[in-house]
C-alpha cells in the first residue's frame, strides 16, 4: 500500500540520516534489546542454552523463578541491581535462609548467562552479574548441612509404625528408601522397565552424576517386589475385562496423581512420625542407608560402598581399574537389610548367613 512504503521511506530516510552522523543502526538495535531484554525473556534463553537438562531440574528452576521471581520477571535485567539482590535476598531469609541462598544461586546462574552473551556489536549483553555482592559482603546465609538419620535404636520403633500403614504402596515405598538408600524422585519415579526380577536387580537410568545405578535386591526386597508385581499385572488384568485399551500402570508405586506415580505423601509421613515419635524425611532415609554402608566397613571394601552409594570417585586411578558386578554388591545389599531387620527385631535368616559369610572371608 502507498501508506506502507510512505512508512519504509521514513525508517529507511531515518536510517540514512543517522548513519551521516556515524551513528552504526545496528548497535542502535543491540542496545535497545540489551535495555529492555526482561529476566523471564533472558531466563528463557537460559533454558534453552542447557542442553539436557534433567525433568527434575527443570522443575526446580521453574519454581523458583514462580515462587522468588514473579515479581521480576517483566523487569529489564539490566534494571537489577545490587542494591536489590542484597534486599530480597534478606528478606528472603527471614523465613527461609536456605530458600534465599538456593534463589540466588539460580538466580546467578541465569545472570552469568547474561553476562557471557554479546549483542551484534561485540558487547556483552551484561557488564556485570550483581548476584556477586553476595559473596563480595559475605552475605550469604551459612546452612548447616542436615545429618539426621534414623539412629539404630529408633529403627524397631520407625519399622513398626511403617509397618501398621494401611496404605502398602507408602509402606513398601517407605521400605524399599530405607533398604535401597534411593533419592526420593528415584525411588517414586521407579518403573517395572528398569526391575529385573529374573536377574534380582534394579537400575536407576541416568541419575544425579549421569550415570545409571544398578543394584541387586536383596531377598527381602525381592519378594517386595514380586508381590507388587504380581498384584499390578492381576490389577491391569481386571482392567482388560472392562477395557480392552487399559494401559498397566508402569511405576512400581503408583499414585492418584497426573504424575502417575507416588508424590512424597508427607501427611501420611507425618502419621508415622506421630505414631513412632520419630520426625524424618525421605532423604533422611537416604542418610540412614548411607550411614549403614559405611558401618560395615570391616565386611565392604571402600570401593563397594562407594558403588552402593552411587558416589563417584574422582581422582582415584585404582578405581579405574575395578570393575563392580552387580554381583559383588549383593552381600552388601544382603548385609544392609540384616542390619535394618535386626535392629528392628526382625531377623532374616538369609541376610544373616550372608554377613556371617562374609565376616568368614569366603
Amino acid at each position: 500500500s502507498n501508506l506502507g512504503q510512505e512508512e519504509a521511506r521514513k525508517r529507511a530516510k531515518a536510517i540514512l540520516g543517522d548513519m551521516s552522523k556515524g551513528i552504526d543502526p545496528n548497535e542502535v538495535k543491540a542496545e535497545q534489546r540489551a535495555r529492555w531484554l526482561t529476566l523471564h525473556q533472558l531466563y528463557e534463553e537460559f533454558k534453552q542454552s542447557r542442553k539436557g537438562l534433567k525433568a527434575k531440574t527443570l522443575y526446580d528452576y521453574e519454581r523458583l523463578m514462580l515462587t522468588c521471581f514473579d515479581g521480576w520477571r517483566n523487569r529489564p535485567v539490566r534494571e537489577i541491581t545490587p542494591a536489590m539482590i542484597e534486599r530480597k535476598h534478606a528478606d528472603m531469609g527471614k523465613s527461609s535462609p536456605a530458600l534465599a541462598n538456593l534463589a540466588m544461586r539460580f538466580l546467578r546462574a541465569v545472570l552469568n548467562y547474561g553476562t557471557a552473551c554479546t549483542l551484534e556489536n561485540g558487547k556483552p549483553l551484561l557488564q556485570a552479574n550483581p548476584v556477586t555482592v553476595l559473596s563480595a559482603k559475605k552475605a550469604w546465609f551459612r546452612i548447616k548441612p542436615r545429618s539426621s538419620y534414623i539412629k539404630p535404636t529408633d529403627l524397631a520403633d520407625w519399622w513398626k509404625a511403617v509397618g501398621a500403614l494401611e496404605n502398602v504402596t507408602l509402606r513398601d515405598y517407605l521400605q524399599l528408601a530405607i533398604l535401597t538408600g534411593l533419592r526420593r524422585s528415584e525411588a517414586e519415579r521407579l518403573q517395572w522397565a528398569n526391575v529385573d526380577l529374573k536377574a534380582r536387580t534394579l537400575t536407576v537410568p541416568d541419575t544425579k552424576n549421569h550415570r545409571d545405578h544398578t543394584l541387586p535386591l536383596s531377598d527381602y526386597l525381592l519378594d517386595m517386589l514380586n508381590r507388587r508385581k504380581a498384584e499390578a499385572d492381576k490389577h491391569h488384568a481386571e482392567a482388560l475385562k472392562k477395557r480392552r485399551d487399559a494401559v498397566q500402570c508402569p511405576y512400581v508405586f503408583p499414585g492418584t496423581g497426573t504424575t502417575g506415580h507416588l508424590v512424597e505423601p508427607k501427611r501420611q509421613i507425618g502419621n508415622v512420625t506421630e505414631s513412632s515419635g520419630i520426625a524424618f524425611t525421605i532423604h533422611d532415609l537416604r542418610r540412614t542407608f548411607a550411614s549403614i554402608v559405611n558401618s560395615l566397613d570391616k565386611t565392604l571394601s571402600y570401593y563397594t560402598i562407594k558403588r552402593l552409594l552411587n558416589h563417584a570417585i574422582n581422582g582415584d586411578v585404582t578405581a579405574n581399574y575395578i570393575q563392580h558386578d552387580v554381583e559383588q554388591l549383593r552381600a552388601g545389599m544382603q548385609a544392609v537389610t540384616a542390619f535394618v531387620l535386626k535392629a528392628a527385631g526382625k531377623i532374616d535368616t538369609a541376610s544373616v548367613k550372608t554377613i556371617k559369610r562374609a565376616h568368614a572371608g569366603k
